[in-house]
């Protein structure tokens, strides 16, 4: 095992072995619906574990920091699954300038072209957003860009947001920093469609997209933490409760948190899944 960062003052902390703190009164959170050591992810290339750059709890995980492409794959994220027809996917980033077009992650087939892709962009009209799109084998189903200038980008990486993406089995939502944005809709031809739509999935990334032969790529220079997928349509309150002010970590949210990141350690180059079942 290695362990590739330690708590602020050189300690090692229950964290630090990939263990989320116990609530108020030192109850263990239990992860009813957790995949366990499926949703752990593999790190590769340039990535970094960050005691001085984070928003929750004791670090974060860069990607690219180094110069060099950066990502974390999980595969059974895809294969168990963690999500079928609604679900949340929500995390904190921050993101360097020159990554447009790079992804944040991404769900897709390495065979085909059908994917539910999130990645930074930036243009005249759109000004700095996430492009946030759904493709299945048929085509295009759905595809919205955040409002505009809803992120922003910044080499210093001081500037954290927070994104939550919720498909509730009629629509998807957006939100930024715990509040519902109000997205300009690219394409409306199905929105109920969600990760369980896209026949071919084998793959989940952090940092990177990968479909359709093409392997890794679109690989962003960012800094991610307290990352969570569950497998029911968060509220609002419940989104506000992560996302706004100084935010909660999704460990709070015990209930359909499938897979869960805290991001402040990495163990022999793995991100462990902390929502594991009883």
């Amino acid at each position: 095992m290695k362990i590739h960062g330690t708590a602020k003052g050189g300690a090692l902390s229950k964290k630090d072995f990939g263990v989320a703190f116990g609530e108020a009164g030192g109850v263990d959170p239990v992860y009813e619906d957790g995949i366990g050591s499926d949703g752990d992810a593999d790190l590769a290339g340039g990535f970094s574990l960050s005691e001085s750059i984070y928003k929750l709890g004791t670090g974060s995980v860069g990607f690219k920091i180094s110069g060099s492409d950066a990502s974390a794959t999980a595969n059974g994220v895809t294969t168990t699954p963690a999500m079928t027809t609604t679900g949340t996917i929500a995390c904190w980033f921050n993101v360097a300038t020159g990554n447009s077009g790079k992804n944040l992650y991404a769900f897709g087939d390495t065979d085909a072209s059908q994917y539910l892709s999130i990645r930074f962009f930036a243009d005249a009209s759109a000004g700095d957003c996430l492009d946030v799109k759904c493709k299945i084998p048929s085509g295009t189903t759905w595809q919205f860009f955040s409002s505009n200038d809803s992120i922003s980008y910044n080499d210093s990486f001081t500037t954290w947001f927070h994104f939550a993406l919720v498909q509730n089995g009629t629509e998807p939502k957006c939100y930024i920093n715990g509040s519902e944005d109000t997205v300009d809709w690219q394409d409306e031809s199905n929105k109920t469609k969600w990760v369980s739509d896209i026949t071919g999935a084998d793959n989940f990334t952090v940092g990177c997209r990968n479909n359709n032969n093409s392997g890794n790529t679109s690989f962003c220079k960012s800094y991610v933490d307290d990352f969570g997928i569950w497998n029911r349509a968060l509220s609002s309150s419940e989104i506000s409760s992560l996302g706004s002010g100084s935010g909660n970590l999704c460990s709070t949210i015990t209930d359909g948190l499938r897979v869960y990141y805290n991001m402040d350690s990495i163990d022999d180059d793995k991100l462990v899944n902390q929502a594991i079942p009883p």
